[in-house]
């Protein structure tokens, strides 16, 4: 999966942005992201992996929900309205992209 990370000087406010070949995850581009709540949702993420428990992120302000269980991690927009997730990615491939987002995110705090 390819992705690009950027940072906006938006009138004094910080924002962190996200270019992917998957659309959806532009949707984490924000003003709220710290280390340590891209941590806290790498956890929540991990604590789903080959286990019955599940874990569920909506994104601050935006209308991104994120579903995690034993199958994956599924990325819903809720603007379509569709039942069906507009993305799933295994696991490690969603924890490698927060583990880079979260290098990012500190080295540009």
């Amino acid at each position: 999966m390819k992705y690009k990370f950027e940072k906006y000087d938006w009138d004094g406010l910080m924002m962190y942005g996200v270019t992917s070949e998957e659309i959806i995850l532009e949707d984490l581009t924000g003003y709220y992201w710290t280390p340590q709540i891209i941590q806290q949702l790498i956890d929540g993420i991990l604590s789903t992996k080959d286990t019955d428990k599940e874990y569920k992120y909506q994104t601050e302000g935006d209308d991104l929900y994120i579903y995690s269980n034993d199958y994956g991690v599924q990325f819903f927009d809720l603007n379509t309205q569709k039942k069906d997730a507009d993305l799933i990615l295994p696991h490690d491939t969603f924890i490698d992209f927060l583990k880079d987002f979260k290098a990012f995110v500190e080295a540009n705090s």
